[in-house]
């Protein structure tokens, strides 16, 4: 097989088999994959390529060989997940379910911060002195790195913050029932906190000053 017709050919189905076996290291004595995400996306990609290869046919009018490819399509929907995809959710789940889950030591969370806001402060400083594209970027790397470290958000929704959506901030003010059960110290820390609220999925992101 030598081009990817010749993958999506349906019968070539069990060379193509062989051939995702070869990709994801799968080892035939124990069933399992060294890369088992790639199981279920060889699949989706090869079967993606024979519908659209059917489609291509179908524009020329190429009825015999529209219909090789609708059938590699009917033999992956069948076949696939007992070859592959299976074995992949398997591995998966397992290697999920022995993850070690660790966790930071507190002093590296704090030598995290102290080394970010040192970043921060100094990109500040070489921005003033030299406005270019390199300091800009250390500084933007740095400060999205603090803001998402601090929100403990996903790295996408602070990262697509718009600056009309930073610009409407507002001062973060506990509402009324919160407020009955904190401290006197707890209320002052309100002052240093930025509420910003992103739209899409009512994400709030909050800066601290």
């Amino acid at each position: 097989m030598k081009t990817t017709k010749d993958l999506v050919s349906p019968e070539n189905f069990k060379e193509t088999i062989k051939v995702a076996r070869h990709v994801v290291g799968f080892d035939e004595t124990t069933s399992k994959s060294e890369i088992p995400s790639l199981n279920g996306k060889l699949g989706t990609g090869l079967n993606n390529m024979a519908k659209y290869l059917r489609a291509e046919a179908l524009q020329y009018l190429d009825h015999a060989e529209a219909e090789r490819y609708h059938a590699f399509s009917t033999i992956y929907d069948s076949h696939w997940g007992v070859y592959m995809a299976g074995h992949g959710r398997r591995d998966l789940r397992e290697a999920k379910f022995n993850a070690p889950k660790l966790l930071p030591f507190t002093d590296d969370v704090r030598l995290l911060h102290v080394h970010l806001d040192k970043e921060v402060t100094q990109g500040i400083k070489e921005l003033k002195e030299v406005v270019s594209t390199a300091n800009w970027k250390q500084l933007c790397e740095a400060t999205l790195t603090n803001v998402i470290l601090f929100n403990r958000r996903r790295e996408g929704e602070v990262s697509k913050m718009e600056l009309k959506f930073f610009q409407s901030r507002s001062k973060s003010v506990p509402i009324e029932e919160v407020k009955q059960h904190l401290t006197a110290n707890e209320m002052s820390m309100f002052s240093h906190f930025t509420r910003i609220e992103l739209p899409g999925s009512l994400v709030e992101v909050f800066l601290y000053y």
